[in-house]
């Protein structure tokens, strides 16, 4: 895998040699996270697949913008859709994690034309379904009622996720890792998109193949929003792991990476 930089987004790439005969697959990660959180799937599938992932604004070595607006998730799919547009890549599967999820809805409910398949791992598609995100939607408010200084974590790095394996949901090292690489106020801004977003209506107009796979133990999005999905997408497959929480894209890569591996070996 080699890595690159879209200069004129800030976005932070790595893809292996791409070749025209063979399907490409585009990750994106969840958030507070980077792309080397897939480095063991980049392993996996660019042997025989090409492989694209990045960096998502404001997260790992991509660049972090200032203003509340610059993370409205319109700009999350702007990033995609530019930088596959630049890499020339059409006709690909695009895989998003949790947050990432949101990300690609963003991008297919406008550029549907360049996917011929889906993945979604730990998805939701409106997280205001969940009574806890209405209590953290509302902590969350007085973070833009009070006006803060901005301090944006310059820095660019990745975290070791090999550190975090078989972590749990809301395992205090891995977060302080994640929010810290991050930046504090980068992730106040991106959770609070979240909460504007709702999803539910494009479910039904989703016509490409999908794969969702989900944690049966997820407490961060419950399988249940999975199954939902999977009953509103026309031509979805779901996979539920047993014993599985949100973490399932370090925890479970055995699983998972075989579970994807099937379902893009069928589109072939």
């Amino acid at each position: 895998m080699k890595e690159f930089f879209l200069k004129e987004n800030g976005i932070y790439y790595r893809m292996n040699d791409f070749k025209p005969d063979r399907k490409t697959l585009v990750f994106v990660h969840g958030m507070s996270g980077s792309s080397i959180a897939w480095i063991r799937y980049e392993e996996k599938f660019s042997k025989e697949y090409n492989v694209l992932t990045y960096d998502i604004r404001g997260h790992g070595k991509s660049h972090r913008y200032k203003k509340y607006d610059d993370y409205e998730m319109n700009k999350f799919g702007e990033d995609l859709y530019d930088l596959v547009n630049f890499l020339k890549i059409k006709n690909f599967i695009l895989i998003g994690h949790s947050y990432g999820v949101f990300v690609v809805f963003d991008f297919i409910s406008k550029h549907k034309e360049y996917v011929d398949a889906l993945v979604f791992l730990s998805p939701h598609f409106n997280v205001l379904k969940m009574p806890q995100a209405r209590i953290s939607k509302f902590i969350l408010n007085i973070f833009r009622v009070i006006k803060f200084p901005i301090f944006i974590k310059k820095t660019r790095k990745h975290v070791d996720y090999s550190k975090y394996i078989n972590s749990g949901d809301f395992n205090i090292p891995r977060t302080i890792a994640d929010v810290g690489n991050t930046g504090l106020q980068v992730f106040i801004m991106c959770t609070r998109q979240t909460y504007i977003l709702n999803y539910e209506n494009l479910l039904s107009e989703i016509k490409v193949p999908v794969l969702i796979i989900s944690g049966e133990k997820d407490s961060i999005f419950p399988n249940k929003y999975a199954q939902i999905m999977a009953q509103k997408i026309l031509n979805a497959k779901i996979v539920t792991i047993k014993n599985t929480n949100h973490i399932l894209v370090l925890n479970n890569f055995k699983e998972v990476g075989d579970t994807i591996l099937e379902f893009v070996e069928k589109l072939k």
